[in-house]
C-alpha cells in the first residue's frame, strides 16, 4: 500500500501522517484542529468493508466509549460519515 502525505481534515481532526494499515483499516497520526498539542491515532475503515462492518463498528465504539479504565484506549471522538473513523 502506498501512503501519500497530504493535508486532510476529518471532523475536528487534522491528519498528520499514516502510521500503519491492516486488513480492515488504515491508522493515521492526527491532532485536534483547535489544539495541535492534543494528538491521537485516527483509524479509518476501508470503504470495501463499510457495509459488512458498519453495524459492528457502531456497537463496538458505543460500548468502548462508555468505559473508563487505565488499560483501555480512550475514545475521544467517532463519526459515521462517508467513511468510518475512530479516534
Amino acid at each position: 500500500m502506498v501512503f501519500i502525505n497530504i493535508y486532510v481534515e476529518i471532523g475536528s481532526w487534522v491528519i498528520e501522517k499514516p502510521t500503519g494499515s491492516g486488513s480492515t483499516a488504515i491508522v493515521y497520526e492526527a491532532h485536534l484542529r483547535e489544539n495541535p498539542n492534543i494528538k491521537a491515532a485516527l483509524q479509518v475503515f476501508k470503504k470495501e468493508l463499510e457495509n459488512r462492518l458498519g453495524g459492528v463498528f457502531v456497537r463496538e465504539i458505543s460500548a468502548i466509549s462508555r468505559l473508563n479504565h487505565s488499560n483501555i484506549v480512550k475514545v475521544l471522538d467517532w463519526e459515521n460519515i462517508t467513511l468510518f473513523y475512530c479516534i
